[in-house]
């Protein structure tokens, strides 16, 4: 019953604000923002994108006559929750510094604008989290401008962005490759359906990343493409480019594309990883040809003080291990081998530990908390997931003392 009203809850919520919804293509892919219980995770970005051609309708690169440049420094700020129920929440806010360069005294605007660009908000739900990690998530989300294109060309200024307000729906699915003691890598793959206002074509955005991830400070990497396949139906024929110096980043009709894009990074500790990012416009049609360099942080809030322990080698204080005999991460419960014989009582606190192939054991991955005891077993349910790893039957839980 649950499973079915989240289900109709996500169709209400696109038919509702499908006829008021810009995705914003080119800057940010579509990317899953599904959460494993635990804090909320802030991302601060910084992006600069230029480029001096578009892909034209059959594919070739041409430079716009107009044209001389056309650059935007671009800031994003994110965060996601999850709120519980294998449902997440997120937002992005954006503010851009746009610079267009113009040849010739024609119609095209030059010159700088600065502003709100476009924002987005949205909700992720895990429907299934495979045995052996991975799972298959959904996602709705909602972006529009923070900007007015008829103030800026009545100001002769170039445009933000097209201006539309868009819905987007569709689904990831997680698929892990390879699992060794302290990291982990796996092939993301995304597609969705875009509707959007103002007459521009609705559009299919698509991703396929492989990312690994790590349960210990060191390298991270991130490489795959991204982008959109119109579907053709942009009712408006034609639309002016002079807002952008005659660059298809505003105002194109069915635009296609497809980006490369290279993310390195480093996992400083349990609450902060750093990263740099390359983007090329590989392939398209009635799209701009960009290149897009950027930096980023992502911060964790009130991660537990076991994990630094954890990482600083550190002991924490624990009673006799325990074995994780049976767990559903989609429902973030598990069953271990001790019970009232062994004096356990409800609201006992464990930490999950993982073990490596050689069975021995690692870091602290989760938080769990006894819910129901029987003789010689009980049930916990997932407090804090410290790693995004699945919890596998052999696991180690280990009781705090003084934790219930």
């Amino acid at each position: 019953m649950k499973f079915l009203f989240r289900i109709k809850f996500l169709t209400v919520l696109f038919f509702w604000i499908a006829p008021l919804a810009h995705a914003d293509f080119y800057f940010h892919p579509w990317m899953n923002h599904s959460q494993n219980p635990g804090p909320v995770k802030l991302n601060l970005q910084g992006l600069y994108l230029s480029t001096s051609s578009n892909f034209s309708a059959t594919g070739s690169v041409d430079t716009p006559t107009t044209l001389g440049s056309y650059s935007q420094f671009r800031t994003a700020i994110s965060g996601a929750k999850n709120i519980g129920s294998g449902l997440t929440a997120y937002a992005r806010g954006t503010w851009s510094v746009l610079q267009v360069s113009t040849i010739g005294s024609g119609t095209t605007f030059s010159g700088s604008t600065f502003g709100l660009a476009d924002q987005s908000i949205g909700l992720a739900y895990k429907l299934i989290k495979f045995e052996k990690g991975g799972g298959i998530d959904l996602q709705a989300q909602f972006d529009f401008p923070g900007y007015n294109n008829s103030q800026l060309l009545t100001r002769n200024q170039p445009f933000l962005g097209d201006g539309s307000t868009d819905i987007s729906v569709g689904g990831f699915a997680q698929i892990p490759v390879q699992k060794v003691e302290r990291s982990s890598w796996a092939v993301h793959l995304g597609a969705g359906y875009t509707n959007r206002t103002d007459g521009f074509s609705a559009a299919i955005p698509y991703s396929v990343f492989i990312q690994n991830n790590r349960l210990d400070p060191g390298l991270i990497a991130q490489a795959g493409v991204y982008g959109i396949q119109s579907l053709g139906t942009d009712t408006a024929g034609t639309k002016s480019l002079a807002g952008t110096g005659g660059s298809m980043m505003s105002n194109a009709v069915n635009p296609s594309v497809m980006n490369g894009s290279i993310t390195l990074g480093y996992q400083v500790n349990t609450n902060l990883l750093i990263n740099g990012q390359y983007t090329l416009g590989l392939m398209g049609k009635n799209a701009p040809k960009i290149n897009i360099i950027g930096a980023g942080i992502t911060y964790t809030f009130g991660t537990p003080k076991d994990a630094q322990q954890v990482l600083d080698h550190e002991t924490p204080k624990i009673s006799t291990d325990a074995i994780v005999m049976k767990s559903n991460d989609r429902l973030n419960v598990l069953k271990i081998n001790q019970g009232s014989d062994d004096g356990i009582k409800p609201g006992m606190i464990y930490d999950i530990y993982a073990i490596d192939l050689n069975g021995k054991v690692t870091e602290v991955i989760a938080v769990a908390r006894v819910t129901n005891v029987k003789s010689s077993e009980a049930a916990l349910e997932v407090t804090n997931y410290i790693r995004e790893v699945i919890i596998d039957e052999g696991f180690i839980a280990r009781r705090r003392i003084g934790g219930g």
